[in-house]
């Protein structure tokens, strides 16, 4: 209560509740606290005695529980006898996390475990808040030191008092999973004692673990008082092989040194960075891995220049060992490694390298070494992991030596690697600096003086994951040109699945060199990456500055990139685009263009800030430029600006442009006097549209209180169509946009033989072609609205229609066009055969088209929307032979067929073998028998079983059978027909 004139804030009125009975023959205690009309608090525990035991309090529970009883006794062998129950207790509390816990307290021997489960209530006022749950437990020990004497006195006794698991569906804080108690009978509930939990969603765990009296997992489990402090930050990782991600299309960017070091399975680690005598612990944590929970650490030891290490090391045991009490958990103890590291400093040379093992059911091993020298470094990385029966590796080796060579290209070190079934991803343009192969490439110390292997794992997973018949080699030069500029270059051929060949740079330039801190006037460092992919017909060349790079001072910044696109085939086939700071603002981007930055820079001095950009880009549609600069002075309550831009777009054939420019001038004086704040400002603009040709446009000129617009020159008529043909080039669309007077050709694509050279003075030959792989092409430079062969149709491949054509820069917004190709078959004597056509495939060619030449709309609806190209063209029609089956030749026969083992069989010579010698009359004994009435019945018999056990295709007995008997000395003259296993021979073939 408060009375009026009291300071002091109104407490409110608590209401305390308590009630005591027995449930099952033991004690049940409810408490609870009512408060402004609602409740605020209960606990409620019902205590086991010192005799009870799991199996024994369920029998006392009744009936209901004997089956759930006896499940569990089968489940843990007879352990029930040993659990010894001690309470069940629930909770609701509404501060903090508002929950509902219901926990379990069990005990075997001298350990206790108590089983946890929390429902999350929604926060009162807070609708972002939602509900979940938390699920858990906690094991508490002994506080026995683990160890024999000589470990103690070396680091000091190791004793472990509590491990705890839980998981939360979602973050929370300020979480108490102990219930409330009550001094007294009639005593308010207090909070148990110690800070609440702060728990985040997925895997949590807490301990306390003591070496020398050091709690190295001090903080561990438990809320931070203050957000982001950082003092025992934890790293949370999860490296189970199945939780691997798979790499995209688009790879993120792989940590850097300084990132949390990897583990095995999902962890927990606090850095402790402690030293014990010769010992150095670097970081300590608990890792769940396999169902197993772990204690491991990274711990050294260093004599002299002599440094080894553990990775990972520790213990180990089942969970469900520690469910089941100390005993089964001491039984199930076992011990784990990660892998080792060791070094060797002798002087000025320094090697170190290690060994460690990724987590997974298959065996994967990650290694580095590292040699340094007065004169060179040697740094290498190594991946093996075996893969459904197939052995995947891949070896990276930097040399960093000055090796020499002429200024302008002076080497100071070489890369070369390879990987088996090992698929290479390029970085995008962006991670090209941080891509780890040029990385090692360029820095001896890129893994650090150590070489730590386990910085490989994210480079496995992210750029070089195991792949089935994927290969990649690759090699690299650094080099220096005229001691000013530092550059790296790596060469890299992927092929197996499929072939992909790059080249990955960075260059820098320092003025003056190495000069770092603000000494250095300029610095410019670009990336760059080129593609050439042979599947996707593509070959990409891109650029981009990097974050490194000012001029003057270090906050004058330089960005930008560019890009040069070309696709040859595949769906866009014939595109192409080349842009330098990106595109114009209008220009909306095609998805399987290239998005370089705008090229920019940005400098602050003072109270003035200066900025600009610009842009160039170039496609089959268009080109487009344009920039902006901004200046601004603002100090105080006074802003003042200057800002102009520029843009320009242009086509081609014919010409006609479009541009537009403004400027705009102002100041703005902010004045605040008492509570009446006062802001005055004045603008002047300008801006200014062109088109043409002719050159024509208006002005319009922005004041504080009046605008207008002035206009110039002609009015905006469309650029005059181009015609045909006309003897003015300019004019003339033919002579401006297609090869004459080459606009159609027929090339060979498949079944050329030989082209014949033709004599001096005389007739090109003809070329000599294979009929059963005849493949032709029929090609047009001018795309057309309907294919025609001979005097058919050619429909297009799928159903629908071709698509709509005209002659943009003719001004055609509809154009008929036809493709006809006629085929005249001579036989033997020179002929025309009139039965050729059905012994080919006809086929529709189509391609993408530009839409600058072929499209039916204008200039602005064409470019603007982003459309380039027009996909699915008639410009063509391929021809190809036609291979029918032979129906008398058998099924194709499996492989496995044709396996067999070599063995190897000694036997005497019984002496010399006469030559083969044909029979006397063979052939003409052939000839008078193969009809004969009992041969023809016994074949039949043959045949008709074959047909019944469905072994072969239906088979006829007297097939051609009358040709061998009537000539069976020309017959089985004939060369053996040579075909791959499986492939049917061509009846033009079988038919000789």
């Amino acid at each position: 209560m408060s009375t009026p004139g009291d300071s002091r804030p109104a407490t409110p009125t608590t209401v305390e509740l308590g009630l005591d009975l027995r449930v099952g023959g033991r004690p049940l205690v409810l408490r609870g606290a009512l408060a402004d009309g609602g409740l605020t608090s209960l606990a409620g525990t019902l205590q086991g005695e010192a005799t009870d035991t799991l199996g024994g309090l369920l029998i006392a529970l009744g009936h209901a529980f004997a089956g759930p009883r006896a499940a569990l006794d089968a489940l843990g062998g007879g352990a029930l006898a040993e659990i010894h129950f001690e309470a069940v207790e629930l909770a609701y509390r509404s501060a903090g996390t508002p929950s509902v816990t219901l926990s379990t307290t069990l005990s075997a021997g001298s350990g206790r475990t108590r089983i946890v489960v929390a429902k999350l209530l929604p926060a009162p006022g807070r609708a972002e808040d939602e509900g979940g749950l938390v699920a858990g437990f906690e094991l508490e020990l002994e506080p026995r030191p683990i160890g024999d004497k000589g470990l103690s006195e070396l680091i000091g006794g190791v004793v472990v008092e509590r491990l705890g698991v839980f998981h939360a569906s979602r973050d929370c804080s300020d979480l108490h999973l102990e219930p409330p108690t009550a001094p007294g009978a009639f005593a308010p509930l207090v909070e148990p004692a110690g800070p609440a939990r702060s728990l985040h969603a997925g895997l949590n765990l807490s301990g306390r673990v003591l070496i020398g009296g050091v709690d190295l997992l001090e903080g561990l489990g438990r809320a931070s008082s203050e957000p982001g402090d950082g003092g025992d930050t934890l790293d949370a990782q999860a490296g189970d092989a199945e939780a691997r991600p798979e790499p995209s299309a688009t790879p993120p960017a792989p940590p850097p040194p300084e990132a949390p070091l990897p583990t095995r399975g999902k962890a927990f680690w606090k850095r402790v960075d402690k030293r014990i005598g010769p010992l150095t612990f670097r970081r300590v944590g608990l890792v769940y891995e396999s169902s197993r929970l772990a204690i491991a650490l990274d711990a050294g030891l260093r004599i002299g220049g002599l440094s080894f290490e553990l990775v990972g090391f520790g213990v180990d045991c089942p969970l469900a060992a520690l469910l089941k009490g100390p005993r089964a958990a001491m039984e199930g103890l076992g011990v784990r490694l990660e892998g080792a590291m060791l070094g060797l400093e002798t002087g000025a040379i320094a090697i170190s390298g290690g060994l460690t093992r990724a987590a997974g059911e298959t065996l994967r091993l990650d290694g580095s070494l590292r040699v340094s020298t007065p004169v060179l470094t040697v740094s290498a990385i190594g991946s093996y992991e075996r893969i459904e029966g197939a052995h995947s590796f891949f070896a990276f080796a930097a040399l960093h030596k000055e090796i020499g060579g002429p200024p302008f290209f002076f080497v100071t070190g070489l890369c070369l690697g390879i990987g088996i079934h090992r698929r290479l991803t390029l970085p995008p343009i962006g991670q090209v600096h941080s891509f780890p192969l040029l990385r090692a490439a360029a820095e001896p110390d890129f893994l650090g003086k150590d070489a730590d292997p386990r910085r490989i794992g994210a480079l496995v997973d992210t750029w070089l994951a195991p792949e089935h018949d994927s290969m990649w080699i690759a090699g690299g030069v650094r080099f220096t040109s005229f001691g000013i500029v530092e550059s790296v270059a790596m060469l890299s051929v992927a092929f197996g699945n499929r072939l992909e060949i790059g080249v990955l740079g960075l260059s820098r330039l320092e003025l003056p060199r190495k000069a770092g801190g603000d000494a250095a006037m300029a610095c410019v460092e670009m990336e760059l990456r080129v593609v050439i992919a042979p599947d996707d017909g593509l070959v990409a060349v891109e650029g981009r500055l990097t974050e490194n790079s000012f001029v003057l001072r270090r906050d004058f910044r330089l960005s930008g990139g560019f890009a040069f696109f070309a696709w040859y085939a595949g769906p866009h086939a014939g595109d192409f685009v080349v842009s330098v700071g990106g595109y114009h603002p209008a220009f909306q981007v095609p998805a399987h263009y290239p998005r370089p930055e705008r090229v920019a820079f940005n400098c602050q001095i003072g109270q003035v800030t200066i900025s600009g950009q610009c842009y160039f880009a170039l496609c089959p549609a268009a080109i487009m430029a344009g920039g902006s600069l901004s200046i601004v002075y603002a100090s105080g309550g006074i802003r003042a600006w200057l800002v102009a831009r520029a843009d320009f777009l242009m086509q081609w054939k014919p010409l006609h442009y479009e541009a537009s420019v403004a400027v705009s001038l102002g100041v703005q004086l902010n004045i605040k006097i008492w509570f009446v704040r006062i802001r005055l400002s004045i603008e002047l603009g300008a801006a200014i549209a062109l088109y043409g040709p002719p050159l024509a446009g208006s002005v319009r000129v922005s004041l504080y209180v009046v605008s207008f617009t002035v206009g110039f020159g002609p009015p905006r008529t469309l650029p005059p169509p181009m015609v045909w043909e006309s003897d003015d080039p300019e004019r003339s669309f033919a002579h401006s946009f297609l090869g004459n007077p080459d606009v159609t050709r027929i090339s060979v694509v498949d079944g050329l033989l030989d082209t014949p050279a033709a004599p001096p003075g005389g007739v090109p030959q003809r070329p000599v072609l294979q009929a059963h792989r005849l493949y032709l092409r029929c090609q047009s430079s001018v795309p057309a609205t309907a294919l025609f062969f001979g005097d058919a149709e050619v429909p297009p491949r799928e159903a629908g229609s071709w698509p709509q054509l005209g002659v943009q820069p003719m001004g055609l917004g509809r154009f008929q066009s036809e493709i006809r190709v006629t085929l005249e078959a001579l036989d033997a004597d020179g002929a025309v055969r009139t039965d050729a056509q059905a012994e080919l495939d006809v086929l529709p060619l189509t391609a993408s088209v530009p839409c600058a030449l072929w499209s039916p709309f204008r200039l602005g609806p064409a470019i603007l929307s982003g459309r380039q190209l027009i996909d699915g063209a008639p410009v063509g029609i391929e021809l190809r032979g036609r291979v029918d089956p032979d129906t008398r030749i058998g099924p194709a026969l499996e492989l496995e067929a044709f396996a067999y083992d070599r063995f190897e069989y000694r036997c005497r010579a019984v002496g010399a073998l006469r030559p083969a010698t044909a029979l006397p009359g063979s052939r003409h004994g052939l000839g008078d028998t193969i009809m004969k009435d009992a041969v023809v019945e016994r074949r039949r018999a043959i045949v008709d079983c074959l047909n019944a056990g469905r072994r072969v295709r239906r088979l006829s007995a007297d097939a051609e059978l009358p040709i061998l008997a009537a000539a069976p000395a020309h017959v089985l003259d004939v060369e053996p027909l040579m075909a791959r296993v499986g492939q049917d021979v061509p009846r033009m073939f079988a038919e000789i």
